[in-house]
């Protein structure tokens, strides 16, 4: 006699924000309390790296000059606004990957010369 066939029934969960899903509920909420586009996000790499404070995403936002977006022409004006940008980033975030890639994406912004891994990389070095 053939084997009968299973079905199962799961849930899967999905952030609010970015969309992800996972078949724990418990996983999904502790990504979305972090996620990089909850404008309320509890950084995570903040904590680990031992910065004392995280500023609100709203006043991360605020801090950033937006005329970046800006229309941009000839290579070399992308890497030369890129790296402003890139250090000014820095400069608000005091150094937090997470934080930055966060504002990159809230902005919907395209950065060229920023590399995630390597900031990441980076900051565990020094």
């Amino acid at each position: 006699m053939p084997k009968r066939m299973k079905t199962k029934k799961v849930n899967r969960y999905y952030c609010d924000y970015c969309g992800k899903s996972g078949g724990s509920s418990y996983h999904m909420k502790r990504h979305e309390k972090s996620c990089t586009l909850n404008p309320d996000r509890v950084c995570r790499m903040c904590q680990l790296i031992g910065k004392s404070e995280q500023l609100p995403m709203t006043e991360l936002l605020q801090k950033i000059n937006t005329s970046y977006m800006k229309l941009k022409k000839t290579q070399e004006d992308i890497t030369k606004e890129d790296h402003q940008f890139i250090a000014k980033l820095r400069e608000i975030t005091s150094g937090c990957p997470a934080c930055m890639l966060a504002v990159i994406r809230q902005l919907n912004v395209f950065v060229y010369n920023f590399n995630y891994k390597s900031e990441v990389h980076q900051i565990f070095k020094d």
